[in-house]
């Protein structure tokens, strides 16, 4: 410890967390190749995504310094070392899941950057209105399912949205859809947090608390009622990790499901139901996100996304 200490010297914020800057590292010459120091080196690289052939060489990211050892006293070592330590770690703690930036996916004013699944632009019935999304039965011309859909895909995330349902209305929210003639419908593929009117009592009686709102549908059930009256606004913040294998759902703030997305715990959810026979549902891990049309008035507004990109 008398000869070591480690020195965050310099850290800048670009964005709110989108981290650019520099770190710079003070040891002392004969303790460059402690296991301690290249550790601390390699899990900046990591963190940072910076390349650790050019890392040490380049002032803009990391850079380490050699001076010896009479030049900093015992207690000065033990001082740097504990700071740069804790800042190391509240950094790192920070900075696990490298893109913590938000994207909306609805601009307010127009459909940019949705389609319908499996027929292109043709919207039938999905408007926007007062800066809201708005599926309309009233205004539907063709007879066929219009289920909006993100012209991109996405891995792991969360999103967050409000909704609105119309009396006895059932829509849903999809992700992990795969867009494919081969596939007429969206939960051929993808997975639904079901968007129900649950004062429709009698939907629920014949289907199950699986089929209520905040359920993994056909899946799980909300651990808890939350839904609001059908002439209110309703908040999901969805989080799906592919690379942590977890998934949950907060409801109008409070949490009412916690799923695995693969493996064991997932086979088990989907043996003897109805999505045992498809193939393909819920085995991919890109896919677009859906919001379901079933036949009544649904509205959505605030949908963002973050991506999760965090290390292992």
């Amino acid at each position: 410890m008398e000869n070591f200490g480690v020195y965050l010297y310099k850290f800048e914020l670009n964005e709110v967390s989108k981290y650019k800057g520099r770190i710079e590292t003070i040891v002392n010459k004969d303790m460059i190749d402690h296991p301690i120091v290249v550790g601390f080196r390699q899990r900046c690289c990591e963190t940072f995504d910076f390349d650790p052939k050019k890392s040490f060489e380049s002032k803009r990211n990391i850079q380490i310094k050699t001076i010896k050892s009479n030049k900093i006293s015992i207690m000065k070592n033990m001082q740097l070392y504990i700071f740069g330590f804790i800042s190391l770690s509240i950094l790192l703690a920070g900075c696990t899941e490298k893109n913590t930036s938000r994207t909306v996916l609805f601009n307010g004013k127009d459909l940019e950057g949705w389609h319908v699944y499996n027929q292109g632009k043709n919207f039938n019935g999905w408007t926007v209105r007062d800066g809201t999304i708005l599926f309309d039965p009233k205004a539907k011309k063709d007879m066929v399912r219009t289920d909006l859909t993100t012209d991109s895909e996405y891995t792991s995330f969360e999103i967050s949205l409000d909704w609105k349902i119309g009396e006895y209305g059932n829509s849903g929210l999809f992700w992990a859809v795969v867009e494919d003639p081969q596939y007429k419908f969206s939960y051929d593929t993808g997975i639904e947090i079901q968007i129900l009117d649950d004062n429709w009592a009698e939907y629920i009686k014949q289907n199950g608390d699986k089929t209520r709102a905040g359920a993994l549908y056909g899946l799980m059930a909300p651990s808890s009622v939350v839904s609001k009256r059908g002439d209110e606004w309703n908040h999901y913040l969805l989080h799906i990790d592919y690379n942590e294998n977890q998934g949950w759902l907060k409801f109008n703030e409070q949490e009412v499901l916690r799923f695995p997305l693969y493996g064991p715990g997932w086979d088990a959810m989907v043996t003897n139901t109805r999505f045992a026979d498809q193939p393909l549902f819920g085995k991919a891990r890109k896919g677009h996100i859906v919001l379901q049309e079933y036949g009544g008035g649904v509205s959505f507004r605030n949908i963002e996304i973050r991506e999760l990109t965090g290390l292992k």
